[in-house]
């Protein structure tokens, strides 16, 4: 990606993607996060950052493939298993940016919604929360416990 264009001191918009043990699906989720980063890129700077939470398959490995050739891309990769909410936590508190997305690697919370959530703040909230569409058709509904596991923009983290 190449970026082009930007205001001048582009807003920083950094994705958090906590993983464990997800070789299978990293790649399929690059390929479809990347075109939203491109167009992401038009108005602000964006960074990937991967959360390896003590991966023991391919998933260091695979990331490290994909960062080696995109220099957006970045990983932190945690010693042991701390759990998705501290590895999350782990992510903000080592990554810059002004906006923070965190996103599942899994694709159950589709990349592509990203560019809702941003309009969503560039309109003026400063947090977003939502779910994939079709929850519901599968019997699940709408849950509060499963807050943790969807897709969230949070524009009040501001980096140091």
């Amino acid at each position: 990606m190449q970026t082009k264009n930007l205001p001048t001191n582009p807003l920083l918009l950094t994705v958090i993607v906590p993983v464990f043990n997800e070789a299978e699906v990293i790649p399929l989720f690059f390929t479809r996060i990347s075109p939203v980063l491109t167009k992401l890129e038009e108005t602000y700077k964006v960074n990937l950052v991967f959360l390896n939470n003590a991966s023991t398959d391919k998933t260091y490995e695979i990331i490290s493939e994909i960062r080696s050739r995109f220099n957006f891309v970045y990983l932190i990769t945690m010693s042991t298993n701390v759990g998705y909410q501290k590895s999350i936590e782990c992510g903000l508190r080592n990554s810059n940016g002004d906006i923070f997305v965190v996103i599942d690697v899994d694709c159950e919370d589709p990349p592509e919604m990203i560019l809702q959530f941003v309009a969503n703040y560039d309109y003026g909230r400063r947090s977003s929360i939502g779910r994939a569409s079709d929850c519901g058709s599968e019997g699940r509904g709408f849950d509060p416990r499963r807050l943790p596991h969807i897709l969230y923009i949070q524009g009040c983290f501001k980096s140091k």
